[in-house]
């Protein structure tokens, strides 16, 4: 299921592709429950709580967004749920188009680590080790923005609630465009 990567040339594949990395958690669904009665004050003294489900609430709005860049687009799942589950695996749960796109997945490939790494420490990571002809044709829509340098914010489609926010689909779209200009 994998895509050719093979460098025959100044314009590889990887070159002309874009690399879409793709978190999970509070992107296809939300992070975190909302507040119980909508009491923020309860939520503020007893602490966010975990979003129980149904997850993969936004998939197919992902693929509504990504149909028209999918022929140009390779997808690596740069979510925790990588940490755990085979490519296939990952692949069942997301539509089935966006799914024949996926070729990777980040936490398939970091080393072992003795502190926690931020996901841009991962996503550089990758880059370095695995794709390392990539250059900067490559995006990250992802709702965690900690650690990202200023210089590489633009790479960056930051979900600050999740994929069902439109203006978090319109930065998408757009930064999807530009990516795609001749």
């Amino acid at each position: 299921m994998g895509l050719d990567h093979t460098q025959d040339g100044p314009e590889t594949t990887e070159a002309m592709t874009t690399l879409l990395f793709l978190d999970f958690d509070g992107v296809l669904h939300p992070l975190w429950a909302p507040a119980p009665f909508n009491d923020w004050q309860l939520e503020v003294t007893l602490g966010p709580t975990p979003y129980p489900g149904p997850f993969f609430l936004h998939a197919s709005g992902l693929a509504t967004v990504l149909s028209p860049f999918l022929g140009h687009l390779e997808i690596v799942i740069s979510s925790t749920w990588g940490k755990d589950r085979t490519l296939d695996e990952l692949r069942r749960l997301l539509p089935a188009p966006v799914a024949a796109r996926v070729v990777d997945a980040v936490h398939h490939h970091l080393p072992p680590a003795t502190k926690t790494r931020s996901r841009w420490e991962e996503i550089s990571w990758y880059l370095q080790n695995i794709r390392p002809h990539q250059g900067s044709r490559w995006l990250a829509l992802d709702d965690d923005d900690s650690g990202w340098p200023a210089a590489m914010r633009l790479q960056l489609v930051h979900c600050e609630r999740d994929l069902g926010d439109t203006g978090t689909r319109t930065r998408l779209e757009a930064a999807l465009v530009e990516r795609h200009r001749p």
